[in-house]
């Protein structure tokens, strides 16, 4: 994979880094997208922003997906 620089560009003022909170998940098994959601996490994480990072033991699967998504689900909207 090409070496991939991320770099955090817009308005800085638009939400504050404690409004703002980005889920990341990804399979351990995809290889290329793992080092590059990585490496966004990085770059996010140095802008100031609320990071958290979720690897499965998975692929590019589908059910990886759904468990994502429902844990993801519960964490932003709490019952």
């Amino acid at each position: 994979m090409a070496n991939v620089r991320w770099t955090i560009r817009g308005p800085q003022q638009t939400l504050s880094s404690t409004q703002t909170r980005f889920l990341i998940s990804a399979g351990l098994y995809e290889a290329g997208f793992y080092v590059a959601m990585s490496r966004a996490a990085t770059a996010l994480r140095a802008a100031g922003r609320n990071v958290e990072i979720h690897d499965y033991a998975a692929g590019h699967m589908f059910d990886q997906w759904q468990v994502a998504f429902a844990e993801d689900a519960v964490r932003t909207f709490p019952p």
